[in-house]
């Protein structure tokens, strides 16, 4: 597993998130996030006309053997049903 050595003690993490869209899911997704302890750089979003929402998150995470429990817990989320980190270089689920 290779992660990025941006900030000391810090590791930057990708991860993509699909739900479907409902009132409140943005907030509820960061609010996981944020009750993980991890500062989050950037966010996109998108919905497509079906309603499926796709976020992409980027944090940095002082300890990545936490990823799997955060991922987890995003997962919980009403209306989430995947959770995927992305590579570096890649898309969620790119095998590089």
């Amino acid at each position: 597993m290779e992660w990025d050595h941006d900030a000391p003690g810090a590791y930057v993490v990708a991860i993509e998130i699909e739900a479907l869209d409902r009132s409140k899911l943005l907030r509820d997704v960061a609010e996981v996030l944020s009750d993980h302890h991890v500062n989050i750089l950037s966010c996109s979003s998108h919905t497509q006309p079906d309603r499926i929402a796709r976020f992409r998150f980027e944090f940095e995470l002082a300890d990545p053997g936490h990823l799997d429990s955060i991922l987890s817990a995003v997962k919980r989320v009403g209306s989430v049903y995947d959770a995927t980190r992305v590579l570096p270089g890649g898309r969620a689920g790119d095998p590089r």
